[in-house]
């Protein structure tokens, strides 16, 4: 995947750019045109969820400033051992007016988000669906109001044709559902 550099406020990073192995990227601040010690702000949605507490852990491993969007009810055991190195804002995702009012005095350089709830399957998710779909929308309006200039939207495997082959970056994409 290849982004254009995000150039900001006393920064210049390289975005996402075929990087060869773990921990090239921008994220680990060996990215092409990144130099060592530069952070960035990131906003991140899902941290209490199994993937979204990898990549909290490794961005505070990297030195980069996080703030995690967590539902009050959210169960947080997952990212216990970084909760002190990660700002907090306890907020739905879909809260456009509490995400706008906490990030005006920090705007992220770039927001993850990993959020949804909902699964793949039968009528009785759609709902859940199109809720996460609804609260992302309010998520992005938030980020343009602030002026956050780079989002990161994580998908699922669901979105490609189910085949018996591996999944590959050029499968169809041929979702049978929401999810």
């Amino acid at each position: 995947m290849t982004a254009a550099p995000f150039r900001g406020p006393g920064r210049d990073c390289d975005g996402l750019r075929d990087e060869p192995a773990y921990g090239t990227g921008w994220a680990s601040g060996k990215g092409r045109g990144r130099g060592e010690g530069v952070s960035v702000r990131v906003l991140l949605t899902g941290a209490t969820g199994f993937i979204g507490s990898h990549v909290a852990r490794l961005l505070v491993e990297h030195g980069h400033h996080v703030t995690a969007v967590i539902k009050p009810s959210s169960d947080r055991r997952r990212i216990e051992d970084i909760f002190d190195s990660i700002e907090v804002v306890s907020s739905d995702v879909g809260d456009r007016e509490s995400l706008e009012s906490r990030l005006l005095g920090a705007v992220p350089d770039v927001c993850i988000h990993l959020a949804w709830h909902g699964w793949s399957g039968p009528s009785p998710t759609s709902e859940e669906n199109l809720s996460s779909l609804a609260s992302s929308v309010e998520l992005l309006r938030a980020l343009t109001t602030v002026g956050c200039r780079r989002f990161v939207g994580v998908g699922t495997g669901f979105e490609y044709e189910i085949t018996t082959a591996p999944l590959a970056e050029t499968t169809p994409t041929k979702p049978t559902d929401l999810y």
